[in-house]
């Protein structure tokens, strides 16, 4: 009786399964562990592309634990044991979706502030070499009055160059010729057109950019439906010279 009970104990025993999801769909890939009981030794497996599984002990002790997991599914054990002289056990599983619940988080922010030019419209900004047409009337002839080249040239860090005004050095490319703050790719105006016209060198308001030489910034004048503004030019000619005296 002795020698048949360990003949038993040295027996193969093949522990087996499936591993599905709860929808019934075959888990590939996943990592089964099976240990034996009592002397905890491990065997390790991967299902294949039915689920199925299957380890093998050569010395069976007929008590094993088989562990189960699958990446973002809930791992599941079992403990399998032999019944009467069967020596291939049989341990299926179905694993469930992992959900994991997250506490409520809550974030608060404060609105950020939008950067904006406080400079009224007649006031030098702060650090700028600047200057309004309006008081540099009479320094250039009414017949370049519209030409936004001759009134930057009246400021006195601008210089006038070939390709048009220059501050510190830099070519014209480096300018910046608006109108209403909007770019405009024109070098003169109507000369009756009634606006204000602003050449503003080096500056530190950061909100204002798009130009490393001048900005010649032209702003429509203002109105409304009653009353209306406009420039007007006369032009007088000499009259012809008469007819030369007769000598005495």
């Amino acid at each position: 009786m002795r020698a048949e009970a360990e003949d038993a104990q040295q027996t193969a025993d093949v522990i087996r399964g499936r591993v599905v999801s709860d929808s019934g769909k075959a888990i590939i890939g996943g990592t089964v562990i099976v240990t034996r009981g009592p002397d905890r030794m491990t065997l390790e497996t991967r299902t294949d592309s039915s689920g199925n599984f299957s380890v093998r002990f050569q010395q069976g002790t007929g008590d094993y634990l088989v562990y189960v997991s699958s990446v973002g599914l809930k791992a599941a054990r079992r403990r399998v044991q032999r019944e009467h002289s069967e020596h291939e056990l049989v341990a299926n599983f179905t694993l469930s979706p992992d959900l994991e619940l997250l506490a409520a988080t809550k974030i608060t922010a404060a609105k950020p502030v939008r950067a904006s030019n406080s400079v009224a419209p007649y006031q030098p900004e702060t650090g700028a070499a600047e200057r309004w047409s309006d008081g540099v009337q009479g320094q250039i002839p009414p017949t370049v009055a519209g030409d936004l080249s001759a009134i930057a040239g009246t400021l006195s860090s601008v210089t006038m160059t070939g390709g048009g005004p220059s501050i510190l050095g830099s070519g014209a490319t480096s300018n910046l010729t608006t109108l209403n703050g909007m770019g405009m790719a024109a070098g003169s105006i109507p000369r009756a057109a009634r606006t204000e016209t602003r050449v503003t060198g080096a500056t530190f308001d950061a909100t204002r950019g798009g130009f490393a030489g001048a900005n010649v910034d032209v702003r429509l004048g203002p109105g409304n439906r009653s009353y209306q503004r406009r420039n007007g030019f006369v032009t007088l000619d000499p009259p012809p010279p008469g007819p030369a005296p007769e000598p005495v």
